[in-house]
């Protein structure tokens, strides 16, 4: 099969892979997203109980029916630790760390967001990022919403551990990778915690 038919493939499959999903998560009622956030944030704070109290971590503000990473957010707050949300500049396509300690402006595609005076983060100080997605699988490999915005992010966090944050059924057997995806090294649900089979192997166009 050529280069370009199994692009077109490719596309086609993650197209049809975040509707599904996203009409997945959509349709969990609120009692559910609770009580998954709940259950997945107990499972990722028993694994960041060294953390130095100096330490930044990088999370996100829970939309369109996402796993809420609130509750761990919350915790490791209360532990001392700053708390860094993004902030996304559509138009050039990229999105910065500033620390979460006031209240939030609606941003871009209506998210809330730390406001333009807010602190920015440097990214030397971020211990920990949780990245949403669409979907993951064992390697680290993530589907994101397809902007990008998070493939550009995390190439500058470079002392980060990245933990992909989603739904247990949002774990999937196998994604595409293409050159410019930045895999996570841990993936954490409402029902386990996953180090990831991390493969740094160059992806070809048509592999």
């Amino acid at each position: 099969m050529s280069a370009p038919s199994d692009e077109r493939l490719r596309a086609t499959f993650k197209t049809e892979l975040r509707r599904t999903q996203r009409t997945t998560r959509r349709a969990l009622p609120a009692s559910a997203r609770r009580a998954h956030a709940a259950a997945a944030a107990e499972r990722i704070l028993s694994g960041l109980e060294g953390l130095d109290r100096d330490a930044v971590v990088a999370g996100y503000v829970a939309h369109d029916g996402e796993l809420d990473p609130a509750p761990v957010l919350e915790a490791l707050r209360a532990r001392g630790l700053r708390i860094a949300l993004p902030r996304v500049d559509r138009a050039a396509g990229a999105v910065s760390l500033h620390l979460d300690v006031g209240p939030r402006v609606l941003g871009a595609y209506g998210i809330p967001e730390p406001p333009a005076e807010a602190a920015a983060v440097d990214p030397i100080d971020v211990a920990v990022v949780l990245v949403p997605g669409v979907a993951f699988d064992p390697t680290g490999t993530r589907l994101g919403f397809g902007a990008g915005y998070y493939d550009r992010l995390l190439p500058t966090l470079p002392g980060a551990l990245r933990i992909g944050y989603g739904y247990d059924f949002q774990l999937v057997a196998e994604l595409p990778r293409e050159a410019h995806d930045v895999p996570v090294h841990r993936i954490v649900t409402e029902r386990r915690v996953l180090e990831a089979e991390v493969d740094t192997r160059p992806t070809s166009v048509g592999g």
